[in-house]
């Protein structure tokens, strides 16, 4: 408050006055003063204090470190016009009490900062970080959320033999601790444990006994409240080759023919076949005989055709063999079958006859003695096994071989 004050003296020889200005002084008063006030700062950073106050006449400002002028200490600082004191690049030692003094002649004030400067060293723990304050050896803990993120190392395709265990692994990492699902194919597989497929702990997905309907994409999807994560993995079963019955292990042809013999394979991935003949291998280069894949094709079968075949079907899961007679029909053949051949006996004296035919299969041999059948049911006719040797025991004067029939 402020004013003039003005005396007025009279009488009768005359007056008198006197102005007198008035100014009315108002104690400081700073906001929030009679308490400390806790500030923290990190090393490095510039610390602002402000000492706000009014009063009549203006204040004068004096600031302290721990009770002593702050112009007496070597602490780097500047006061504004407003009194606010600035700290800049605070270091651990420029921890502790800070007061400002505000005073007029009608009184004074002031307010007192706590200043506790940290060098912040943290350390992710399971989703948490660990903040140590290296002034007090305070610790301090704040649960950050983390996104979660798949880290096994899964290849994009695996290929697994029928009947072995897949594991496929899905470990992964977040906070919170992300939900996990399987889907086979855009399906969601059931978390319960079967004969067959589970699911542990930590996320593996595991198949025993796999079979070619595990084949398929298989997603493993980690979810919590921050995003989500997924992994594809593309699973083919390999089927090892069967050779299956339908594959024939006889073949009958007739010599000249064409002939096919097919090798009836079932696999996963398809098995590569090879075909040998007694053993050797048969190739582009083998003569009249083409291959493709299962089926072995001779354009004009021979005699010289009929072997054994063996049909070798493999691929990464196994193999598989099977061998495969080729019989070759081929026509009685009696070398200079126009010619007569003439033989002397003597009466009552044995002989014997050779019929030189050569086929395959060995063909039915009848002898006859001009136009009658020879057979050994006569007691003095004995024919071998095969019939192409002919033998009589005691040559009668009227008996002769006129000629061979078959």
């Amino acid at each position: 408050m402020r004013g003039q004050l003005k005396c007025v003296a009279s009488n009768e020889a005359g007056e008198d006055e006197r102005v007198v200005t008035l100014t009315v002084h108002t104690a400081p008063i700073i906001d929030g003063s009679g308490q400390t006030v806790n500030k923290i700062a990190l090393v490095n950073e510039t610390v602002n204090l402000p000492c706000p106050a009014r009063a009549v006449p203006p204040p004068i400002r004096m600031w302290s470190y721990e009770g002593q002028n702050m112009d007496t200490m070597p602490i780097s600082h500047e006061v504004t016009e407003e009194g606010e004191l600035i700290l800049p690049s605070v270091q651990l030692d420029n921890t502790g009490h800070y007061t400002c003094l505000v005073s007029n002649l009608a009184g004074d004030d002031s307010i007192t900062y706590s200043l506790e400067v940290s060098f912040a060293a943290f350390t992710m723990f399971s989703g948490f970080f660990v903040f140590k304050f290296e002034f007090s050896s305070k610790v301090l803990f704040f649960q950050v959320h983390e996104k979660p993120q798949i880290v096994s190392e899964t290849p994009g395709t695996i290929d697994v033999v029928k009947g072995l265990t897949l594991e496929i692994p899905c470990k992964a990492r977040g906070t919170p601790e992300p939900e996990r699902i399987w889907k086979k194919d855009g399906i969601q597989i059931g978390q319960q444990e079967t004969e067959s497929v589970n699911i542990d702990s930590a996320g593996t997905l595991r198949i025993m006994n796999t079979q070619t309907s595990h084949g398929g994409q298989y997603t493993c999807e980690v979810t919590n409240a921050v995003g989500s994560d997924s992994r594809v993995t593309t699973v083919v079963v390999q089927e090892p080759p069967v050779i299956l019955p339908a594959t024939i292990t006889n073949y009958t042809s007739v010599e000249g023919d064409l002939v096919e013999i097919r090798c009836h394979v079932e696999a996963s991935p398809p098995a590569e076949i090879q075909w040998s003949r007694r053993g050797v291998p048969i190739t582009e280069a083998t003569p009249g005989v083409t291959v493709n894949g299962g089926t072995l094709v001779i354009q004009s079968v021979s005699k010289e055709d009929a072997a054994f075949y063996t049909c070798k079907a493999s691929n990464p899961a196994g193999k598989a063999e099977k061998v495969i007679r080729l019989s070759v029909i081929v026509p009685p053949d009696i070398p200079d079958q126009d010619s007569i051949a003439m033989e002397s006996v003597k009466i009552n004296q044995p002989f014997s006859l050779y019929c030189p035919v050569f086929s395959t299969p060995l063909p039915t041999i009848t002898w006859y003695l001009d136009d009658t059948v020879m057979s050994d049911g006569d007691p003095n006719v004995i024919l071998s096994e095969d019939k192409r040797r002919l033998h009589v025991i005691k040559v009668e004067l009227v008996e002769q071989c006129n000629k061979l029939k078959n």
